[in-house]
């Protein structure tokens, strides 16, 4: 069921609560932790749960109002942990909503391989196979930024 979805974003009800995923992550990896902002997605779109991605930054937010909003992360970006993984996210509905992301190890060699391959810059792929961010490091937050190699 459609409920208001903006910039071609997916709608949907799992059960009796309506979600909403948006194929961005809010105000980009800088996100604010201030619930009024992640609440104003939420109520534009009448969700419950709001599913966001892009970033290598995966996060769950509990709102005060009740609603979840969860960015998944992202394929292709590392979490800046030196882990050179990929994540996905585990959503359980129904009462209490809890998230579980998952780690799921890959062949990160044979990525970075495709991408020199293909003419990537060297800053990308050194991200792949290390797990740290080469690039874009003023877009952490202060926390995940002082985590990092550099």
């Amino acid at each position: 069921m459609s409920r208001g979805a903006a910039r071609g974003d997916r709608s949907l009800e799992i059960g009796w609560e309506p979600a909403q995923w948006v194929g961005f992550d809010p105000q980009g990896p800088r996100f604010p932790s201030s619930s009024p902002f992640l609440e104003w997605p939420c109520e534009t779109a009448e969700a419950d749960l709001m599913v966001c991605g892009h970033t290598g930054l995966h996060w769950h937010r509990a709102l005060p109002s009740g609603r979840h909003v969860v960015n998944v992360g992202a394929i292709g970006r590392p979490a800046n942990d030196r882990r050179p993984v990929v994540r996905y996210a585990e959503i359980t509905l129904g009462g209490a909503a809890s998230v579980e992301f998952r780690l799921v190890d890959y062949d990160c060699e044979a990525l970075a391989r495709e991408m020199e391959a293909e003419q990537l810059p060297p800053e990308f792929v050194e991200t792949i196979r290390t797990g740290w961010w080469t690039t874009c490091l003023e877009n952490l937050p202060a926390k995940e930024r002082m985590g990092g190699q550099l």
